[in-house]
């Protein structure tokens, strides 16, 4: 008691920093039976420390900064925040007329920064994490019909997909980074306890869990497991690791990438996904490259009259003959070639796509603007299709395209204000 006595008096005078005093019936002590590494002369002196400190007793769970903690491994009730805080901002979101592409940034921006910060803290149980990947899915599309697995949406855009993380693999990640600070002994006070209790001047690389060991760190040996497959061997694991670090820091990005299933790359993604290309544009091009789009053919679950195309009533309404073989959206694409002073018979998005890449000279402020051209078309002629088949529009061909060179010099001119003469 005495030591105990000594670092509090020590220690107390430091607490009120910044001009903050300590706010004690807000900051309950908590003195859980549970937890195994409290000393016994803790337990055994309760009342002389809460009367020393003069902190109320607090009871096991309680939340701090949004997270709970626990003596015990973390329920799936635990996790009920974390869910509520998805779903309160999917809800808000829901209010507002987004397009596909708005709901893929507020996915990858707030909705996967949350559930981030849950990872770093805890090991987030599977089933949760399925669940938010549910409601990030259905917010997506409105539905639970998915017009692209998830898998392939999690995939990088040079793979094909739109640059979400997968959940479990970002969580392996983590614990990832959690085995280099444990190896690399940092300066904390959880990994000074590890090495004390569990390894106990053993090496995390060697170390095997027991039975009644933390689930935490049996599912840290998994991990660790799995960069040693990875870099080769056990003799190459420190080595590899340190090539993830970045001036001294871990960087869990190139961990994930590490351990995520790599694909073969596609080009003509890197093509459609840039910045002066608005992303509604993108990904109207990304779903027709991927034959996703919902056409008539893509539906066989809805009973319809005809599955001839709502533009030219003549051929079946699939993404080859909508892009551009259709008589009504070779017209519009044929009249914006011209106007972009393009020769080549591009019968299809990627025969476009393909002799674009292939472009290297003239202006690179034009070379971008035939790229818009092409995007350009391909959400409008969608959008036409659209308003035809719901809303019974007629099709007026050069209206559509006098609408498509409005669009692209609104947004070239937003891009390049004293560039555009250059272009035509």
């Amino acid at each position: 008691m005495i030591r105990i006595h000594l670092h509090i008096t020590k220690f107390w005078p430091s607490l009120p920093v910044n001009g903050f005093p300590i706010m004690i019936h807000q900051n309950p002590i908590q003195l859980s039976p549970f937890v195994p590494f409290v000393p016994s002369e803790i337990k055994d002196n309760k009342d002389d420390i809460l009367n020393l400190v003069q902190f109320p007793v607090g009871k096991l769970p309680v939340r701090y900064l949004g997270l709970p903690l626990t003596s015990q491994r973390a329920s799936e009730r635990d996790f009920a925040p974390l869910i509520a805080k998805v779903e309160e901002n999917i809800h808000r979101w829901n209010s507002k007329t987004l397009s596909r592409a708005e709901r893929v940034e507020l996915i990858k921006s707030v909705i996967q920064g949350i559930q981030s910060f849950w990872l770093q803290a805890f090991l987030v149980h599977k089933s949760v994490l399925n669940r938010i990947t549910t409601i990030c899915r259905t917010f997506l599309w409105g539905s639970k019909f998915s017009k692209v697995a998830w898998s392939d949406i999690c995939k990088p855009t040079e793979e094909g997909g739109l640059g979400l993380r997968d959940s479990y693999t970002w969580n392996q990640a983590i614990l990832v980074k959690n085995l280099w600070n444990i190896a690399s002994r940092k300066d904390t006070l959880w990994v000074k306890w590890v090495h004390s209790v569990y390894l106990r001047g053993r090496e995390i690389w060697s170390w095997t869990p027991k039975k009644g060991d933390s689930h935490l760190f049996k599912r840290l040996s998994i991990a660790r497991d799995t960069m040693i497959e990875k870099c080769g061997g056990l003799d190459n694991i420190e080595e590899y690791i340190q090539g993830l670090c970045h001036n001294g820091a871990f960087n869990t990005s190139k961990a994930y990438d590490t351990l995520r299933t790599r694909n073969p790359i596609k080009p003509w993604m890197k093509f459609i996904w840039q910045a002066y290309i608005l992303p509604r544009f993108s990904f109207t091009t990304w779903l027709a490259l991927r034959r996703r789009l919902p056409t008539k053919v893509n539906l066989p679950f809805v009973e319809m009259e005809t599955r001839n195309c709502s533009l030219c009533h003549m051929e079946l309404e699939i993404s080859e003959n909508l892009f551009f073989f259709c008589h009504i959206s070779s017209q519009v694409w044929n009249g914006i070639k011209q106007w972009l002073n393009i020769d080549a018979s591009l019968s299809t998005i990627k025969r476009a796509i393909k002799w674009l890449r292939r472009q290297h000279t003239g202006h690179n402020n034009r070379k971008k603007f035939c790229r818009l051209g092409t995007m350009s078309v391909i959400y409008h002629i969608w959008k036409m299709r659209n308003n035809v088949y719901f809303d019974n529009h007629v099709v007026d061909v050069q209206k559509m395209i006098y609408m498509i060179k409005l669009s692209m010099y609104k947004i070239m001119f937003r891009l390049f204000p004293y560039s555009l003469t250059t272009l035509t």
